[in-house]
């Protein structure tokens, strides 16, 4: 109540009425006030509902693209076909980010899910052996967008090498190049067809100062290369092994192997066996490796042949072991090719065992001023 001037009735009565009237008028702006914030609440809530029917209406049509998409991925039309390959990669790469942002592995199992409906396609196109040309097309659309997502992700964080690429008895009419790979085990391409070789590419092992990548064993069996079978690493990847048996090179397929290093303290198994060999093999810069060509098997005889000839080129404290094979073409250790003052290796241990060699054995450099370290131990068994 306001305070009343006594001894004046009419100015006290004046002084109550403006009081009241100033009352009611703050009692109405309040409901106004009031009434407004709950039309506002009515609308954020009106908003968040359309938004939500939005987003459901928008999944509905991405799924119903996604459908289309999976649907053409099948088409004869060559176009058709790679278009949708990659507007399903896109949406590989949608939950991919979703998963990133969030760590629900809901997104990263359907991102799965949908890679594996791409790797159904290329497993049973490579039953027809390359006989349809549209399927050829749509399975090298296929790597290069698996490509294309291995080379971004330092970009773009997406861990695509978390899922598993399942390629296996896939057959690819251009070259496959994959690069920076920085985890291989998912990567599976056992039975493959490689019309025009392959190129494996290993990220750089060193990630700061104290730490570095050490790759997971390369493993390659029951392939086909009709073109050349390279494994290279950057500058040096550390890498714990290569194997690779049972697998078939043809049209002079060579295989290069090049820029690997063993774990610390450790060796790097490199281990070739097949009937089927490559035309011709070069190691180069691999450090700590323990190279193989042939069965060491006492019980298997059977010599494996080599084409054209083998060249280990600056393989730092490497043994370099030969069973049970010919060598149509030469065998050379060589450091560096090119006239340096600086001292350099070719390789560690050299051992030849029942081996056939039809062209020339070299063991050093011709170029007068190159330096290179002293092998340790050459042994030669049963060698013509």
């Amino acid at each position: 109540m306001p305070n009343t001037i006594p001894g004046d009735p009419l100015k006290s009565l004046a002084q109550l009425g403006s009081w009241f009237e100033k009352r009611k008028h703050n009692k109405l702006k309040k409901e106004e006030n009031d009434i407004r914030k709950e039309g506002n609440n009515i609308t954020k809530e009106g908003n968040k509902i359309q938004e939500g029917r939005n987003d459901i209406y928008s999944r509905q049509n991405n799924l119903s693209n996604l459908r289309i998409n999976i649907k053409n991925m099948y088409s004869k039309d060559s176009a058709v076909a790679e278009k949708a390959v990659e507007e399903i990669f896109k949406e590989i790469d949608f939950y991919l980010e979703e998963y990133k942002n969030t760590g629900d592995i809901k997104h990263q199992t359907e991102a799965q899910d949908l890679l594996n409906k791409v790797c159904l396609y290329a497993r049973n196109a490579g039953i027809s052996n390359g006989a349809n040309l549209h399927e050829n097309d749509t399975c090298n659309a296929i790597a290069k967008q698996i490509n294309t997502r291995f080379i971004a992700t330092d970009e773009n964080g997406y861990d695509w090498e978390s899922l598993v690429i399942d390629l296996r008895g896939a057959l690819f009419s251009k070259k496959v190049s994959i690069e920076n790979i920085k985890s291989i085990k998912n990567l599976k391409l056992d039975g493959c067809k490689f019309q025009d070789g392959l190129s494996l590419k290993l990220a750089y092992s060193k990630t700061d100062e104290n730490n570095y990548l050490k790759h997971d064993p390369i493993s390659l069996s029951d392939c086909t290369f009709d073109g050349d079978l390279n494994i290279h690493g950057d500058s040096y990847s550390v890498t714990q092994e290569i194997n690779l048996k049972k697998n078939t090179f043809t049209n002079e397929a060579k295989l290069d192997i090049r820029n690997l290093s063993a774990t610390e303290n450790g060796r790097l198994p490199i281990i070739i066996e097949g009937n089927s060999m490559p035309h011709d093999i070069f190691f180069t810069s691999i450090i700590s490796a323990t190279i193989q060509i042939g069965r060491n098997n006492k019980d298997d005889l059977k010599k494996t042949e080599t084409p054209g000839g083998i060249v280990v080129k600056n393989c730092e404290n490497a043994d370099f072991n030969i069973y049970n094979h010919t060598i149509n073409g030469s065998l050379k250790f060589i450091p560096e090719d090119k006239d340096s003052i600086y001292r350099t290796n070719t390789a560690e241990n050299i051992y030849l065992e029942s081996c056939e060699i039809k062209g020339f054995v070299t063991i050093g450099t011709s170029y007068k001023n190159a330096r290179y370290e002293k092998i340790k131990n050459i042994k030669i068994a049963k060698i013509k």
